[in-house]
C-alpha cells in the first residue's frame, strides 16, 4: 500500500451522534444487511490554551474489517518544549486503540510528515524497534483518557522531534464506518518544571509459549540510576492468565508494587494503571520484576508479536525514556 500524505494538524471535531448517510453499494456490498455510513467522530474539546490539538485524517473502514494507520508528524518550533497534559480520543464503539509514540534519538524515518501508513503492512524494521511512547499511561474511560502528571511536571520534548500517531479501528458491522483519533497537548514554560518526565518500558521481546500449555514468563529489569517511579501498568495479550510486578532493591528488599490476577484480555488496549502518590524511590540497582502468567489454548506455539509481557509507565526526574527488552 502507497503512504498517503495528508494535512496532520486539524480543527476541534465534534458530532452529536451517528448520522447514517446513503452511500453508492457496490457489487461486493450487495449481499451486506445495511450499507449505511456510521459516523464515528468522536467529540472532542479545544486543547489547553497554550497547547496544540493533532487530529488525523477521517479513516474509513469497511464493514467486517479493521484498519490500524500510523501518521506521521514532527513537533514544531525549535528548543525544548514541557508537555504537561495530554488527553486521547477515539471512538468509543469503533476505537481499538489510540497511541501516541515517538521516534528515538539518532533514528532516521523516510515518512515525511503529514504521510500515513497502514501500521499493519507499511511500518517495518528499525523504525517500529525504534518508537518509545511519549505519553505512556492514560486512564481507560470510554472514548479517550488523560495523562496524570504531578504540578510542575512534564514530559520533555523538542522542536523538531518525530512522532507517530497510532489509532486502530476494529469495524464489526454491516455498516462502513468513517472514524478519527484526536490528542490534545498542554505545554508549560520550561522554567515552570520542577521534575522531567519520561516513559519507562521493560519487555520481553521473544519468548515461545507451547501449544496447550502453561507458562511462566520473567522479565528481570535493572535501574541503572536513582529514579522516582510515578505510575505503572502492566501489558498482555489474549492468552494472559496474571502478571506481577515486584520492586526488588540491592539488599534484598522485595515488594509487590503491581498486580493483576486474573487477566481481562480487554485491559490489551484499555491499561489498568496504577498511580503511585509521590512516586516510589527506586534506588540504583533495583531490579524490577515482571511475572506474566500464560495459557496458550492454541494447537501452534506462539512468540512475539502474539503475545507480549511488559510493565511500562512514567518516571523521573529525567528527559530520555528508558527501555529495557528482555530476550528470552
Amino acid at each position: 500500500m502507497r503512504p498517503l500524505v495528508v494535512g496532520w494538524i486539524g480543527l476541534a471535531i465534534g458530532c452529536s451522534g451517528r448520522p447514517v448517510v446513503s452511500i453508492p453499494v457496490d457489487d461486493d456490498t450487495q449481499e451486506l444487511p445495511d450499507t449505511g455510513l456510521i459516523d464515528a467522530i468522536p467529540d472532542a474539546p479545544d486543547p489547553p490554551a497554550q497547547g496544540m490539538q493533532i487530529v488525523t485524517p477521517v479513516y474509513r473502514v469497511e464493514p467486517y474489517s479493521e484498519v490500524n494507520y500510523c501518521m506521521f508528524g514532527s513537533f514544531e518550533g525549535e528548543g525544548p518544549m514541557a508537555i504537561n497534559y495530554a488527553a486521547m480520543y477515539e471512538d468509543e464503539v469503533f476505537g481499538h486503540h489510540i497511541q501516541f509514540n515517538g521516534l528515538r534519538p539518532g533514528v532516521e524515518s523516510d515518512y515525511e510528515d503529514g504521510t500515513v501508513v497502514s501500521c499493519f503492512d507499511d511500518v517495518e524494521g528499525e523504525e517500529v524497534t525504534a518508537t518509545t511512547q511519549l505519553l505512556s499511561l492514560t486512564h481507560p474511560v470510554p472514548g479517550g483518557g488523560e495523562m496524570v502528571l504531578p504540578e510542575n511536571y512534564a514530559v520533555g520534548v523538542n522542536g523538531g522531534d518525530r512522532w507517530i500517531l497510532e489509532y486502530h479501528i476494529v469495524n464489526t458491522t454491516g455498516r462502513a464506518v468513517e472514524s478519527a483519533g484526536i490528542i490534545n497537548l498542554g505545554f508549560i514554560d520550561v522554567a515552570e518544571v520542577e521534575g522531567w518526565v519520561s516513559a519507562y518500558n521493560f519487555n520481553a521481546v521473544q519468548f515461545n509459549l507451547p501449544a496447550g500449555e502453561a507458562t511462566e514468563v520473567v522479565v528481570d529489569c535493572e535501574w541503572s540510576h536513582e529514579a522516582e517511579v510515578l505510575a505503572m501498568a502492566g501489558h498482555m495479550h489474549d492468552y494472559g492468565q496474571s502478571i506481577q510486578v515486584e520492586s526488588i532493591t540491592p539488599d534484598g528488599n522485595t515488594e509487590v508494587i503491581y498486580s493483576l490476577d486474573p487477566w481481562d484480555p480487554d485491559w490489551r488496549y484499555s491499561p489498568v494503571v496504577e498511580n503511585f502518590d509521590g512516586g516510589i524511590t527506586v534506588p540504583e540497582g533495583t531490579v524490577f520484576r515482571t511475572t506474566c502468567q500464560f495459557f496458550n489454548s492454541e494447537e501452534m506455539d506462539m512468540n512475539f508479536p502474539e503475545e507480549m509481557c511488559s510493565a511500562s509507565g512514567l518516571f523521573g526526574p529525567s528527559s530520555e525514556p528508558y527501555a529495557c527488552d528482555v530476550s528470552l
